[in-house]
């Protein structure tokens, strides 16, 4: 597996853990795949390395001599695949049967799609299968000028997974034949219930994730709206609070964010915190909460599987199509960040779910079981052309 930016992401932790697992359950040994990080030292961090072999990619910037180096070379042979082959050379002690790029939004990025693509081809041409698992794609990017290379190399692929329908009916559109719709393999992810903190009441505290991506894509008036949520909450409901963050990277750090939140409230009696632990354990505590508002995807995907009533901050396709794969529509579920105009707007969408959050939780309760089981296919997938590999 590759494209894996490293578990300070927990929805990249999720994404892996549960794809292993998947394998793992199949007959396939830990020991026998590898996943290609950029962070090798945040997955062993999150133990992520008990559950497959963890390679560290090769940092092209990691020195002045070797930069110039590649780029003298790459001059010369015209090889455009020359960076990739150097970041990817510590996996290549092995022969691969399957290359899977792991999904998630990475092609929802146009500074990433060049290298998406080179590593597919890559891979191809060292005649290894390669797959793309749960992937999410703006429409958009597959129509108009342009998108005929992002279309061919995703017509590549032997196996293309997408993980809601939107993504599926425009890859489907674009003529992507060797696909197959699955909800996020995370879901399938087993939580781990530590002792709850001190001021996390079971079954009676409202989770929160804000991500600094959100507030970026946001308008001006997201940080405000989500404050006024959590002061209403902590003024005419009896819930307390839980910061839960989900990124925890030096550059992205959901904690921030979250830190401003907790700063503002200035109710430490009713209002926490929650460290950084794995994926998880994270979900375990998602698991326990009465309801949960997030921003970040996987952090939303937690609370779903866990049938906790949940309003989504989303900020691209996969919010408001994974909301509308489940429960029918994206109304009342999903608050747009860019739609964001006034302080209360959050506030109403909340208090909508409020109301029906007994028929929320009843709902998630009799679907998560059968949409979990879903999920599973991409493992599903994968082990199927490996066993076409084998024999």
């Amino acid at each position: 597996m590759y494209a894996h930016g490293g578990s300070g992401n927990h929805g990249c932790e999720a994404i892996v853990d549960s794809l292993c697992t998947g394998l793992s359950q199949r007959g396939i040994p830990a020991d026998s795949i590898t996943v290609l990080s950029n962070s090798s030292e945040e997955d062993r961090e999150y133990g992520l390395d008990r559950k497959c072999r963890i390679i560290r990619e090769r940092s092209v910037n990691s020195s002045f001599i070797t930069h110039s180096a590649l780029y003298m070379q790459r001059a010369l042979t015209r090889d455009d695949e020359l960076f990739l082959k150097y970041r990817y050379a510590p996996a290549m002690d092995r022969d691969y049967d399957l290359a899977v790029s792991i999904g998630g939004d990475n092609y929802c990025y146009p500074s990433m799609v060049p290298d998406l693509i080179r590593g597919n081809l890559m891979w191809k041409n060292k005649g290894v299968k390669t797959m793309l698992a749960g992937c999410s794609i703006e429409p958009e990017l597959l129509k108009g000028e342009g998108a005929g290379a992002l279309i061919d190399d995703l017509k590549r692929y032997d196996a293309v997974t997408a993980r809601e329908s939107v993504t599926y009916n425009a890859l489907r559109d674009a003529g992507i034949t060797r696909l197959y719709r699955f909800p996020d393999p995370a879901f399938t992810l087993r939580p781990e219930r530590e002792p709850l903190p001190e001021g996390f009441l079971h079954g009676n505290t409202l989770g929160v994730n804000l991500s600094e991506m959100a507030m970026e894509d946001g308008t001006d008036k997201l940080f405000p709206a989500v404050l006024t949520v959590l002061k209403y909450v902590l003024k005419e409901t009896d819930m307390n609070i839980c910061m839960i963050p989900h990124v925890v990277w030096k550059n992205n750090d959901d904690r921030r964010p979250l830190k401003k939140l907790y700063d503002e409230l200035g109710d430490p009696g009713r209002v926490i915190m929650l460290p950084d632990h794995s994926a998880r354990v994270q979900k375990g505590f998602i698991s326990r909460l009465r309801m949960f508002m997030g921003a970040r995807t996987h952090s939303v995907i937690a609370a779903y599987s866990e049938g906790v009533p949940t309003l989504a901050l989303g900020y691209s396709v996969k919010a408001s199509a994974i909301a509308k794969d489940i429960f029918g529509k994206e109304e009342n579920f999903v608050v747009p960040v860019q739609m964001v105009n006034d302080s209360d707007d959050i506030l109403k969408e909340f208090q909508k779910l409020l109301d029906q959050e007994n028929g929320v939780r009843t709902f998630l309760s009799d679907q998560m079981p059968d949409y979990i089981k879903m999920a599973a296919g991409t493992a599903d997938v994968m082990a199927a052309i490996l066993g076409g590999s084998h024999g």
